[in-house]
């Protein structure tokens, strides 16, 4: 790193085997620095996002999918006999 920053070396490179099973490794060479910027090896298109909702939207969300299920019913602390609540 000392080397990098003083201008010895333009780039550094790490050279490593790429575990893929007990038969197969194959030689993998990756650019450590100098750091490529994400947005200019992605482009636009590539780039996804997750938008999760908040946590009690999540939490009604999974009752109404299962709403027979034994962590629904302890929650509701609902008895096997009785339906969960209409939603």
């Amino acid at each position: 790193m000392d080397d990098y920053l003083t201008g010895a070396w333009d780039m550094v490179y790490l050279a490593y085997t790429r575990f893929i099973n007990t038969l197969v490794q194959r030689p993998t060479i990756s650019r450590l620095l100098p750091l490529e910027p994400v947005w200019e090896t992605q482009t636009h298109a590539a780039v996804d996002y997750i938008y999760e909702p908040d946590p009690y939207t999540s939490w009604t969300r999974c009752c109404r999918a299962l709403p027979n299920c034994r962590f629904t019913r302890r929650c509701w602390n609902l008895s096997p006999a009785s339906k969960a609540p209409a939603w």
